[in-house]
């Protein structure tokens, strides 16, 4: 309990210092949205939808993985389980991948407030360049609970390429490949939507 309420006391301290310094630079704290969370009536739109874990989901799933090496989180929003990640564990370094522009800039910010190597990376996470940073993962994240079908494929067909023992965390859909198989079920109960599944698997 104590290590999850400095998780939250860390986000809180980062997102604040960030809007310190947004309002010091004199920049708006309402960023524009990207066109792509607009067009909700495109058939991929589902894969953009946000919604973000809790530390205590967190905590618990990373209780179940490696506490060091590289985490990595795909479609990584505001940069809350980044930060999160760096609080609980050990990682030598924490990086985030994600598309949507306002949401870049944002984790940028409140990750640059956290003592831990970390980067976010504009790209799409399935895409050539994407998978390159995070196939030598140890732990990778997903909150995939609204993930398409055709959407998890590439996931799995991309941490096909992964060293052998990384873990791939996903929510609610377990990751379709005959390569990994599931460890645990955890139970996260401080997802932003609700409750979720998470499928640790190896």
């Amino acid at each position: 309990p104590r290590r999850v309420v400095a998780a939250q006391a860390a986000v809180a301290a980062c997102e604040a210092a960030a809007a310190a310094a947004r309002a010091t630079a004199n920049v708006p704290q309402q960023y524009r949205r990207s066109r792509l969370m607009d067009l909700e009536d495109r058939p991929a739109y589902r894969n953009f939808v946000s919604g973000e874990v809790g530390a205590l989901s967190l905590a618990r799933i990373l209780g179940a993985c490696s506490l060091d090496g590289k985490f990595v989180d795909l479609g990584s929003g505001t940069g809350r389980p980044l930060v999160y990640a760096a609080t609980l564990g050990s990682f030598a370094e924490v990086v985030g991948l994600e598309l949507l522009d306002g949401y870049v800039r944002s984790s940028r910010e409140t990750l640059a407030h956290v003592e831990c190597k970390w980067s976010i990376h504009q790209r799409d996470f399935v895409s050539d360049e994407g998978a390159a940073v995070w196939r030598d993962a140890d732990v990778v994240f997903a909150a995939s609970t609204v993930f398409d079908e055709a959407q998890m494929a590439r996931i799995a067909a991309r941490a096909a390429a992964m060293n052998r023992g990384a873990r791939v965390v996903t929510l609610d859909v377990a990751l379709p490949s005959p390569h990994f198989v599931v460890e645990w079920l955890i139970k996260c109960p401080d997802c932003s939507w609700g409750a979720a599944r998470a499928f640790v698997q190896r």
